[in-house]
């Protein structure tokens, strides 16, 4: 009921870590998807405490299905709750190209760590869409090694079926097999193995 929601709304404000926590796990099992709960959950997702934040990104992803304002909240908690947030946009996707087209935005934050979380799910979000597969190709040129390793693992899991687009992504694996870092290079000769 709203009731119950006002209420575990509330709890979300508490001094109580434990009680803060409950909230948000409990707001994900009452099934209101209300913009005043997505809201004061996406609110949770920066809360001080890692498991509230975690809590608040689970139940978004229950209860945020067709919302455009949890998947920008869940994109911008991917650096800072890691992998309940990425679960939560995994969960979501099924239903949303939105997702989909946020997450690969999401390749281009500022943040390396968003980044990496970015290119860990798309394989699971976009499977070989058009969207994915290009933004992946170029995340595997970008500075920072975690991204170009993670972009290369995430291209080696996906089922390619078109031969143009395939040719480009064997290409710019094949780069990499060249890069200064080991780990790129292993991700990338497992990816072109894979493919």
């Amino acid at each position: 009921s709203g009731e119950v929601a006002a209420t575990l709304i509330g709890g979300l404000g508490d001094p109580s870590v434990f009680l803060r926590q409950a909230a948000a796990a409990s707001l994900g099992r009452v099934g209101q998807g209300s913009p005043e709960v997505v809201a004061a959950l996406a609110r949770a997702l920066n809360d001080y405490n890692s498991e509230v934040r975690k809590a608040a990104a689970r139940s978004l992803g229950v209860l945020g299905q067709g919302s455009p304002e949890a998947v920008a909240a869940l994109v911008r908690a991917l650096g800072t709750v890691g992998y309940a947030a990425a679960r939560s946009l995994v969960q979501l996707g099924h239903a949303s190209g939105e997702v989909v087209s946020a997450v690969v935005s999401a390749l281009g934050d500022s943040h390396p760590s968003v980044q990496k979380a970015a290119a860990e799910i798309l394989v699971q979000l976009g499977q070989a869409s058009p969207e994915v597969v290009p933004a992946l190709v170029s995340a595997l040129g970008d500075s920072d090694s975690d991204l170009r390793k993670a972009a290369a693992s995430s291209l080696g899991q996906l089922k390619i079926e078109d031969g143009t687009q395939l040719r480009r992504v064997l290409i710019a694996l094949n780069r990499r097999l060249h890069d200064r870092d080991d780990d790129v290079r292993r991700a990338a000769l497992t990816a072109i193995r894979r493919l």
